[in-house]
């Protein structure tokens, strides 16, 4: 059995799903781009390989307020899969727009909405639905979140070959420092995407 699938097991053994952290980052650590610039840092070849990465997983969260900037749908698409994943949000006042994708597209009903619930809750909840493995697609402040304390399993981020200026621009330096074993990167096009699991002291 390999370590990353030793980790898996002992973090399941726990009581918790396994958590993946993804996200696209400029070279100097941004998320989003200046105003007028259109919404992706990543190429189409990484965008792509967030269909395959998002395949191996039983749910996608990501917090309120990506929900509200981003009006996601969260699924796989172009990659073939048995089942969409579950759509998890976490927010903490419940104000949601109810036109988004997420409450009124085909797969609403695999929508969930976790509202002013500790981390802890929402895993054994999630745990409890038989999810398994959780990719954290944002924000920035939910990923920064998650990796102080120390409930990031696995990091994926999308480096663009370029820096974006700007003081307002989302940023998630906690997760990006996070300390990496069994590494990987991969060359999409011109991205490099850097994968490996979150070293642990135990």
């Amino acid at each position: 059995m390999s370590d990353f699938q030793q980790r898996i097991e002992a973090v399941h053994a726990s009581g918790r799903p396994w958590i993946i952290g993804k996200a696209a980052m400029s070279l100097n650590g941004k998320m989003t781009r200046p105003a007028g610039q259109g919404p992706w840092i990543s190429g189409e070849a990484s965008r792509h390989d967030v269909q395959h990465q998002r395949s191996r997983c039983d749910a996608i969260l990501i917090g309120a307020q990506t929900a509200r900037a981003d009006n996601p749908s969260l699924t796989v698409r172009e990659v073939e899969v048995a089942e969409q994943p579950w759509r998890a949000v976490v927010t903490r006042s419940g104000n949601l727009p109810p036109d988004l994708n997420l409450l009124t597209d085909e797969f609403q009903d695999r929508t969930l909405i976790f509202e002013n619930l500790q981390w802890e809750d929402i895993w054994i909840q999630l745990f409890e639905k038989g999810i398994r493995t959780v990719m954290v697609e944002g924000g920035g402040s939910i990923l920064n979140q998650l990796s102080e304390n120390n409930f990031i399993d696995e990091s994926i981020i999308y480096y663009a070959p370029f820096n974006l200026d700007g003081d307002t621009l989302i940023t998630a330096e906690a997760f990006r420092g996070l300390k990496l074993e069994a590494i990987h990167a991969t060359a999409l096009e011109g991205d490099l995407r850097i994968s490996g699991m979150v070293h642990s002291s135990a």
